[in-house]
């Protein structure tokens, strides 16, 4: 499902509730600063291009791929967060640590990621890692 604005999206998710079964498309909302708490994406979740995007809610569930590629506003990741495909996070220059516990089933790309200073010890990839 494709949203081309953040207050349709939140406006959907108050009438539909915070699952979604399959794609979830926010990509370039640069107005979405948060996402509901205990939001589910079975599929895929792309918010690339959502720049005012600054943290991810706990407890958020993607059961494929999560591509964060450009949110410059993002500054952290929620501690424990797993991703059963891979995770995009090229161009996230806020960010500045992984956190703990960090789970990738796929990909992890780092590139562009140039406020990164610490990758944790318990970070476990099954794929690549792009830097």
């Amino acid at each position: 499902m494709k949203f081309t604005s953040a207050k349709k999206f939140h406006e959907y998710v108050e009438k539909h509730g915070k699952v979604f079964d399959g794609w979830l498309d926010l990509s370039g909302c640069t107005g979405l600063t948060a996402l509901p708490d205990g939001l589910s994406v079975g599929r895929w979740l792309d918010l690339s291009g959502c720049t005012g995007l600054t943290a991810l809610p706990d407890g958020l569930s993607v059961g494929g791929s999560l591509d964060l590629n450009g949110c410059t506003g993002l500054t952290a990741l929620p501690d424990g967060l797993s991703v059963s495909g891979s995770l995009y996070l090229s161009g996230c220059t806020g960010l500045t640590a992984l956190p703990d516990g960090l789970t990738v089933s796929g990909w992890l790309d780092l590139s562009g990621c140039t406020g990164l200073t610490t990758i944790p010890e318990n970070l476990k990839v099954s794929g690549s890692i792009f830097r």
